[in-house]
């Protein structure tokens, strides 16, 4: 099986993010992620229920509960950050 980096703009918005982590569900990919890539995309998630009109604190606690559940369904996926920046 093969691995994939995915980014905040892979992972959002929603729907892109349902079917690629609907592949990897079934075994077509292992998908991998940093910690700076779940921030940005809790923030983005957030922004979009608050511009739906969903108060602030539900926003935020809906997309950090969707950053739970993708953290516990790929318990392996989260991966140290990697600096471009040589010395």
């Amino acid at each position: 099986m093969f691995a994939a980096l995915l980014d905040t703009c892979t992972l959002w918005p929603s729907l892109r993010r349902d079917v690629l982590l609907s592949f990897a569900a079934e075994g077509l990919y292992r998908p991998l992620w940093s910690t700076t890539v779940l921030e940005e995309l809790q923030d983005a998630e957030t922004q979009k229920l608050i511009r739906r009109g969903i108060s602030p604190d539900t926003a935020e606690l809906r997309a950090v509960k969707l950053i739970a559940n993708m953290r516990h369904a790929f318990d392996d996926s989260e991966v140290p950050e990697v600096s471009t920046n040589s010395p």
